[in-house]
């Protein structure tokens, strides 16, 4: 296992570049004051994992949205980005190990080129899994909305597509816990239940949570059975990651939850 992990984390050659000067201004200058051992560590694993992702940029087998590019330009920098949170305030972010062992193990994948790139389409914004408030004051991101793999862009407007894309990524998860928010019909306050291809939303209250709280009983309610198929045949290939459960979530991504092994966060 750690094989695996090494080999996701040291990818590419190191590029760097400081980050775009649209950022939010940052209202801790001196995070290092407020870092523990194991902290100040994960920064420096942000900084060579955030060097990798921008030359995959740069090389462009990886695209970003603009506000991504810089937040990965801010990894490379210094080992963390600058998030704007409530108040226009900027909060510090860094990514957790999971997370980032999770995205350079998917550029790595040997299928990626200029003409078969990953689509990222958000990595941090503050609250939830996406940047979770820390005590010392930073947030931790521990989530990935992917938009485009292997050839395949993720939108239920084209299901089919969608499905070879989350097939993929499956298959070159590394050997962590995670939680796969599935695309759906409708987005943000709409529903269409009679075009469910995946996860059946029938009211707003069934959206981004899992419909029975385990993967087997999520698995028996994709509404495809090709789908359903196709996803459980993935998850069994790849025994070394362990996907907990399944949620329906939004109409143009796969969102990936990276969990730390034994804790649900």
């Amino acid at each position: 296992m750690k094989k695996i992990i090494i080999s996701a984390l040291l990818l590419f050659m190191v590029l760097p570049l400081m980050a775009g000067k649209d950022a939010p201004k940052d209202l801790n200058p001196e995070p290092e004051n407020k870092l523990n051992a194991g902290q100040s560590e994960l920064l420096n694993i942000n900084m060579v994992i955030g060097k990798q992702l921008l030359k995959a940029i740069n090389q462009k087998k990886l695209v970003v949205q603009p506000h991504t590019r810089v937040q990965i330009a801010g990894l490379a920098s210094q080992g963390f980005c600058l998030v704007p949170g409530p108040g226009g305030v900027g909060f510090r972010a860094y990514a957790s190990k999971e997370l980032l062992a999770l995205t350079a193990a998917l550029v790595k994948a040997p299928f990626v080129s200029t003409k078969s790139p990953v689509g990222i389409m958000s990595l941090f914004r503050y609250g939830r899994a996406h940047g979770s408030l820390q005590s010392n004051g930073f947030l931790v991101g521990r989530a990935i909305d992917i938009d485009y793999y292997a050839g395949n862009r993720i939108n239920i407007s084209n299901p089919q597509a969608a499905l070879n894309a989350i097939e993929k990524v499956i298959e070159f998860m590394p050997p962590w816990k995670y939680v796969l928010g599935l695309p759906r019909p409708g987005g943000g306050k709409l529903i269409d239940p009679a075009r469910d291809f995946f996860l059946p939303v029938n009211s707003l209250s069934d959206n981004e949570r899992s419909p029975t709280g385990s993967l087997p009983g999520d698995l028996k309610l994709i509404k495809s059975a090709v789908a359903k198929k196709r996803i459980t045949d993935a998850i069994i290939k790849n025994k070394a990651a362990r996907i907990l459960f399944l949620m329906p979530d939004a109409v143009d991504h796969l969102h990936i939850k990276a969990v730390e092994r034994g804790e649900i966060q």
